[in-house]
């Protein structure tokens, strides 16, 4: 849009006209040293725009601006662009200098996302709700929140918007299924069935020996007497270039004529097995299993965006259709939060957590009656996958199961086992994401009010 000057990391829709009236500008970490026309130092209200004036300045933006504000205000950074990518996700905007021409430009591209913010009810900004703060700042920037691949994750895809929004996807799971946003599919992943990892290397193994030590090779085929083997058989050791048959010692002279190449034979270097097939494996990055390819599991990836009633939620004020999970939320963290006692008093370490995040089949229902009863039968169908004693506590459509015995490295070899008891029920299997959490991570998911991600 302004050639090498500008970069958008998070796109924003962006209006043409200039301001009518000023714009506040806030400097992270401090004052800018000069604004261009239209522009005012920001005073104690809420400012329109934030420049983020240092290299590191993203970092300081949540301990500047209470949380909500933070979340939904737009951002531009004049730092300069040296530095990883990875450094201006913050960002909607990114200018390659910090001269006023520049940063004009960008409250310019940024009107109808300050008027938009000018819009909101006041109770939004003080909010403390992560969810209403993920809808706002979808609301103001009228975008979808958009996956991108990311290797650096075990998931191999990121959101940048949960850097300002921490639990980004999670949240939008949640308001997916209260009919305040809806998704759209990017792409599909295999992950690892023990730790859900999508970094995962593929290869071939001798399906005699199970070596990986394997290679392709080309066969050739001895027109006269019929042999056919890999080529390397063919080579006379004591001259170079030179074909011979290992069956009749023949010399092969003319392709077509003496001999061809009908296709190729996998030989393995390790136990010297020819053959057509091989298996494939596939190797986790993260955890180091080896899986069947059998076994893989696959995860949809979707991109979110608001729905009329995501919108109408923001503009509104009154999110009342919110409030109806709070009295579900608390339920579930005094459940874990005694477990948790009651194991410390009985000096119990071998016990873990295991958590359950359903998701529809792709095309199913994402809320409704239909998609109710599913939730009720899987959760009819996890209680007989343990013990009586296991707990299990529910919050919208993620389940936790509160295991007293078995601590988290042994529910995470009996995973697969687990999983496949599940799915056997359904003849359209939903998608099931699994996590498992020791009494140590459970604390501090729990201290940050975070056991609905």
């Amino acid at each position: 849009m302004h050639g090498s000057r500008s970069l958008f990391y998070s796109p924003v829709a962006v209006g043409t006209a200039r301001l009518d009236s000023s714009v506040s500008v806030l400097g992270i970490p401090g004052r800018l040293k000069a604004l261009p026309p239209g522009c005012v130092e920001s005073d104690d209200g809420i400012p329109d725009i934030v420049v983020l004036t240092e290299t590191n300045a993203a970092a300081l933006v949540a301990s500047r601006l209470r949380p909500a504000l933070a979340a939904v205000l737009p951002i531009v950074d004049v730092s300069g662009r040296i530095g990883p990518p990875s450094r201006f996700r913050r960002a909607d905007i990114v200018l390659g200098g910090s001269g006023c021409n520049s940063l004009a430009d960008a409250t310019e591209m940024l009107h109808s996302v300050v008027q938009r913010v000018h819009g909101l009810p006041p109770p939004i900004f003080a909010t403390a709700d992560p969810r209403i703060m993920l809808l706002a700042r979808l609301h103001v920037r009228e975008r979808a929140m958009q996956p991108r691949r990311d290797p650096s994750t075990k998931e191999t895809v990121s959101y940048d918007d949960e850097i300002a929004v921490p639990g980004a996807r999670m949240l939008a799971e949640q308001l997916v299924g209260l009919g305040l946003m809806e998704r759209r599919f990017f792409d599909m992943r295999s992950v690892c069935p023990y730790c859900d990892s999508a970094r995962l290397s593929v290869r071939e193994r001798c399906i005699s020996c199970g070596s990986a030590d394997v290679a392709d090779h080309a066969v050739l085929h001895h027109m006269r007497c019929g042999y056919q083997g890999p080529e390397e058989d063919f080579f006379d050791p004591s001259k170079e270039d030179v074909l011979r048959c290992p069956k009749c010692t023949r010399r092969l002279e003319e392709f077509s004529i003496d001999y061809d190449r009908p296709g190729t034979v996998c030989v393995c270097r390790a136990c010297g097995r020819v053959s057509g097939d091989t298996t494939v494996e596939f190797g986790c990055l993260d955890c180091d299993a080896d899986i069947a390819s059998a076994n893989i599991d696959s995860r949809s990836v979707y991109a979110y965006s608001l729905t009329e009633a995501g919108h109408a939620c923001v503009t509104s004020g009154s999110p009342a259709i919110l409030a109806a999970l709070e009295p579900q939320e608390r339920t579930a963290g005094t459940s874990i939060r005694n477990f948790l006692e009651r194991q410390a008093d009985l000096g119990q370490h071998r016990s873990c957590i295991l958590c359950v995040r359903l998701h529809e089949a792709e095309g199913g229902p994402s809320h409704g009656r239909s998609w109710q009863q599913i939730r009720r039968f899987f959760a009819a169908i996890l209680r007989e996958c343990f013990t009586a004693e296991a707990e299990i506590v529910a919050t919208l459509s993620t389940y936790f199961v509160l295991i007293s015995r078995d601590s988290k490295h042994d529910v995470e070899a009996a995973l697969p086992e687990i999983r496949s008891r599940l799915e056997r029920h359904f003849a359209v299997k939903p998608m099931m994401e699994f996590a498992i959490f020791a009494p140590d991570e459970v604390l501090a998911l729990v201290s940050s009010r975070d056991i609905h991600h």
